[in-house]
């Protein structure tokens, strides 16, 4: 092989290497989600690996497997199996670079020597806030407002949906929607509020966490940028220009003495119309004419008979009159 080719070949293998090399290690980072919880623990769930495992914690990179001392997984509160680093623990290895071994039940390596980040723990507290959205501010989603409109002449009586809030009436809120599709990140949004809400409970907990993180992460930044508007009677309609079947996000924010509180919901657009056609009265023209009654023809008679006298009287007097010249 020339040495042209020999280092053609070998940039490219270099090359391939720079392109891959990132995504291996990502793909390892993506296997494992951290939970911390209130306590300082931290739980530490493994993609696809639901059965008990062992795991091993070093804090050297290189160190041989054989001397490694395997731990035995733990369930957590729901059962699911987890590696527990208790806040005790935790203290012990803050300061350090910290890296895990995890095989499964057949002794099969899944996890060789991932670092940990710690910094990257998704909070118990922040999984319940994306689990209980929607449920923090009490509203009814199913309420209609009803009005009647004249459309192209028509009595039309229109029913639309509508959000009324059924919390505190001591409280202020405050609302933003937002018409979808919209930006990529509401659009996103929307697709797994609909995850949550539809495949959540069958999720294992690592689906849970994963879903849950981004969640919490694109509602907080989309929610900090909302241009809130004070709600009035305690009622939402949806917008005007609305469509029925449209799909709207709903942020809300309820302010009671010095707490605030933060929500969203997804409202799906309703619209119902329907036309009161009134009996017209249709008006026909006709021409007026006097009834024939016996009175009239006798009437007719009496003047025939007068005009027949005098046209023979004034014969007669004709006729006298020639003589008298004679």
């Amino acid at each position: 092989m020339s040495s042209f080719k020999t280092k053609l070949l070998g940039t490219i293998l270099i090359l391939m290497l720079l392109i891959f090399v990132p995504f291996i290690v990502l793909a390892a980072n993506e296997q494992l989600q951290i939970v911390s919880t209130e306590n300082g623990d931290y739980l530490i769930y493994v993609q696809n690996l639901t059965e008990e495992f062992k795991y091993a914690l070093s804090t050297n990179k290189d160190e041989n497997v054989a001397t490694l001392d395997f731990i035995s997984s733990v369930p957590d509160d729901d059962g699911n199996q987890v590696v527990l680093i208790t806040n005790e623990k935790y203290e012990e290895i803050k300061d350090e670079n910290v890296y895990i071994w995890i095989e499964n039940s057949e002794n099969q390596m899944i996890i060789n020597a991932e670092q940990l980040d710690f910094s990257l723990a998704f909070a118990k507290e922040k999984m319940n806030i994306v689990e209980n959205t929607t449920k923090r501010i009490l509203v009814d989603t199913t309420k209609t407002l009803t009005s009647v409109e004249d459309i192209e002449g028509v009595k039309t009586t229109v029913t639309t949906g509508a959000i009324e809030i059924t919390d505190s009436k001591d409280a202020t809120y405050y609302y933003m929607s937002v018409k979808l599709p919209a930006d990529e990140k509401y659009n996103r949004l929307m697709e797994l509020s609909e995850t949550i809400n539809q495949n959540y409970n069958d999720m294992d907990m690592y689906s849970r966490i994963q879903t849950a993180n981004e969640f919490y992460n694109l509602y907080n930044e989309l929610i900090s940028n909302v241009q809130w508007q004070e709600v009035e009677n305690m009622t939402i309609a949806q917008p005007e220009d609305s469509k029925n079947g449209e799909q709207y996000i709903v942020f809300l924010r309820k302010v009671e003495e010095d707490m605030t509180t933060l929500d969203a919901q997804f409202l799906t657009c309703y619209e119902d119309y329907n036309p009161e056609f009134e009996n017209q009265e249709r008006q026909v023209s006709e021409t007026t004419k006097l009834p024939i009654t016996y009175d009239s023809i006798a009437l007719i008679v009496i003047l025939a008979v007068i005009a027949i006298a005098i046209v023979i009287v004034f014969i007669r007097m004709k006729k006298i009159n020639k003589k008298e010249d004679k």
